[in-house]
């Protein structure tokens, strides 16, 4: 009976280590459950606050764009809100949102700053000088910089939901502000550079003619006050650019031309004078008529035209057609 009682106490004690193994495994396995499920939901309230701050751009985008859009069209409402709004130059965008919550462009109940440590501002890029083709661009952008020592979702949790008008910079290009459909040098012109960790929404862009007159410009200019030109002074010969356009000392226009000023000449529109010759040629073309040696040879009339003009005989009042002068009967008419 005593070693029965004996292997029993024995059995109870085997039993009762491998429970607790087990419990121990149980535990284990739980508190990764719970350590997982603590980093899961972690995971899952970072991506839900970056997918609200990015609607929260992306709402603000978009009454940005539709002021801008109205701007163009020359609603007076419109056109107050961005007034004042420095090219190429970073800002607060608080100022500005409030005036498009007061002028009814933004709705009112809309968060005037995102929840989020970010600062909000704003970056209007427009072309200094030349436009480099024909259009010049202007684009405004909504970005939202990392304050310092604050900790921001990752860029690409709101790239998501900027449905390809968002821009970010990144660990792995920290020297632009990159997007889908365009790239910004890091810092912007003019400004300081941005931290990694900056997100920015492409508000709007519109490609609009530029509102200046350019050398060589292929598009029809309308100028509605008319062109004031200044005088030359007497001893002014010399000029740069050419295409130059000023008034003479005696009010006639004057083009600059190979670097000299030079008298602007009427030219008919569908004529032109035959091309001047030199003086030996004039001499033999005079001699081979008089001697009838320019039919003998098949000559034709005594008008060489420049590209894109045939000689064609015509009569003219004291030798001339409108301001082109005839040369033995003939000028030049334009193909």
């Amino acid at each position: 009976m005593r070693g029965l009682a004996r292997d029993a106490q024995v059995l109870r004690g085997r039993q009762s280590g491998q429970a607790l193994v087990e419990w121990m495994v149980i535990s284990a396995l739980a508190l990764m459950a719970a350590i997982w499920a603590a980093g899961e939901f972690a995971r899952q309230a970072e991506l839900a606050a970056a997918k609200g701050h990015a609607q929260w751009l992306w709402t603000v985008g978009q009454a940005i764009e539709t002021v801008m859009a109205q701007t163009e069209a020359g609603t007076t409402s419109a056109q107050q809100v961005f007034e004042g709004l420095p090219a190429n130059t970073l800002v607060a965008a608080k100022p500005f949102l409030e005036r498009m919550q007061a002028s009814g462009w933004l709705l009112r109940a809309l968060a005037a700053e995102p929840t989020l440590p970010y600062d909000v501002r704003l970056l209007k890029l427009d072309q200094p000088g030349a436009c480099d083709a024909n259009t010049c661009t202007q684009i405004l952008l909504l970005l939202a910089v990392p304050k310092p020592g604050k900790s921001v979702p990752d860029a690409s949790h709101l790239l998501l939901a900027l449905q390809g008008k968002g821009l970010a910079i990144t660990d792995l290009a920290p020297d632009y502000l990159r997007g889908a459909a365009f790239t910004l040098a890091n810092p912007p012109t003019g400004n300081q550079r941005l931290p990694v960790g900056t997100v920015a929404l492409l508000a709007w862009r519109h490609d609009r003619e530029p509102p200046y007159v350019r050398l060589n410009e292929s598009r029809q200019v309308t100028l509605a006050g008319g062109v004031l030109l200044g005088r030359l002074g007497e001893d002014e010969g010399a000029c740069q650019p050419v295409g130059l356009v000023m008034l003479g000392p005696a009010g006639d226009l004057r083009v600059c031309k190979d670097g000299q000023w030079g008298t602007v000449s009427e030219s008919h529109e569908h004529f032109q004078a035959c091309l001047p010759q030199t003086r030996e040629e004039a001499f033999r073309a005079a001699w081979l008529k008089y001697t009838e040696f320019w039919r003998l040879l098949g000559g034709g009339p005594n008008c060489d035209c420049a590209a894109g003009f045939a000689p064609i005989q015509a009569v003219g009042d004291r030798g001339r057609v409108g301001a082109v002068e005839l040369r033995d009967g003939y000028l030049c008419q334009r193909l």
